[in-house]
């Protein structure tokens, strides 16, 4: 039974491969889900390198260039991406009432984990990776402080549009990972540092104790109203 699961979930993400990404519906009269949705598309190429699928990476590293060719004017990942028949863009969204933080964190670690295989040349690595550095940069633009913690707008974390915003800790444990993977395919201690202050953050603030609470310079705690 597992194993039948298993076969239909990989022939269902193989089907959903196509030149351009991978789609989140294969129901092309539906508009919404019939997209490249960056979150979707890159949990579900992930698991093509989980499962060592050629079709699913392969349209893992498809939905990761249609992205790179359509970031916004600072670096910042489409939410989604509508297609024509013909497989052309019609329609790049950043998010319709806000912008979507975890796009651009799932991005990141989209193209870390492509690197670590061989579906890149050399060169084409040391490319991915200056352009992923010039992204972090922008991230740093959406801490609003001294702090390591990326600030979301409401509903920003999230494509479904729910009524949350401020230090979110799904945004936070996305951006900890990506530094961490950033640090094992680069090892540029900054990155490892910049890692290491912002895992004792989500500590401090999201699991906070009273020993923690007493030492810690008081500058690194956030209002714990926006927290989330």
């Amino acid at each position: 039974m597992k194993k039948n699961l298993l076969e239909e979930a990989i022939t269902l993400l193989q089907q959903c491969s196509i030149a351009k990404g991978i789609l989140a519906s294969l129901d092309g009269k539906d508009d919404v889900y019939h997209r490249i949705w960056t979150r979707d598309a890159i949990v579900s190429g992930l698991s093509g390198l989980v499962v060592q699928d050629k079709k699913i990476i392969k349209g893992l590293l498809h939905t990761l260039k249609t992205l790179k060719g359509n970031l916004g004017a600072q670096g910042e990942v489409p939410s989604n991406i509508a297609l024509t028949k013909s497989l052309k863009v019609k329609k790049i969204s950043y998010g319709t009432p806000v912008g979507r933080v975890d796009a651009t964190l799932w991005y990141l670690i989209g193209w870390l984990y492509l690197t670590k295989t061989n579906c890149l040349t050399t060169k084409e690595k040391k490319d991915i990776l200056s352009s992923l550095e010039k992204i972090f940069t922008l991230l740093n633009t959406w801490h609003f402080s001294s702090k390591e913690l990326i600030y979301t707008p409401t509903a920003g974390f999230w494509a479904d549009e729910m009524p949350i915003g401020g230090y979110v800790l799904y945004n936070e444990l996305l951006y900890l990972w990506s530094l961490k993977l950033f640090y094992t395919v680069t090892r540029d201690k900054f990155f490892k540092d910049k890692a290491s202050r912002l895992n004792n953050e989500i500590l401090l603030n999201f699991y906070p104790t009273k020993a923690s609470l007493k030492s810690v310079n008081k500058e690194k705690i956030v209002h714990p109203t926006a927290v989330s």
